[in-house]
Order: C-alpha cells, then sequence, then structure tokens
C-alpha cells in the first residue's frame, strides 16, 4: 500500500519501473546514447533503481 512506510513504496517503485523497463528501453533505443542509465532516488540520499542501463 503506497503510503505505508518508505521501504514498502520504494517497491512499488521497483514493481512500475521493471513493468515499464521493456517500453523505456524501446524509446531509449530511439535517441540516447548507448551508455544511457537510469537512477531513481528518494530524498536524494537513498537510491532505489541504480545506474541500469537503458540500452543494450
Amino acid at each position: 500500500m503506497v503510503g505505508s512506510d518508505a521501504e514498502s513504496n520504494d517497491d512499488v517503485v521497483r514493481g512500475v519501473y521493471y513493468s515499464a523497463k521493456a517500453d523505456l528501453k524501446k524509446a531509449a533505443a530511439k535517441g540516447l546514447p548507448t551508455q544511457a542509465t537510469i537512477t531513481i532516488k528518494r530524498d536524494n540520499n537513498k537510491t532505489i533503481i541504480d545506474k541500469e542501463k537503458l540500452r543494450d
């Protein structure tokens, strides 16, 4: 449930990201450099997703 605590919210973010990852990779293949990555942070200090490559 969103809002219950930070860790469970982080799990929700990870789930949404990995669900959308295939579509993100398709979009990234059209215009981003091969070294493009994504990082998702909470509160500027807690890393949820760290430097995950958007292109293969």
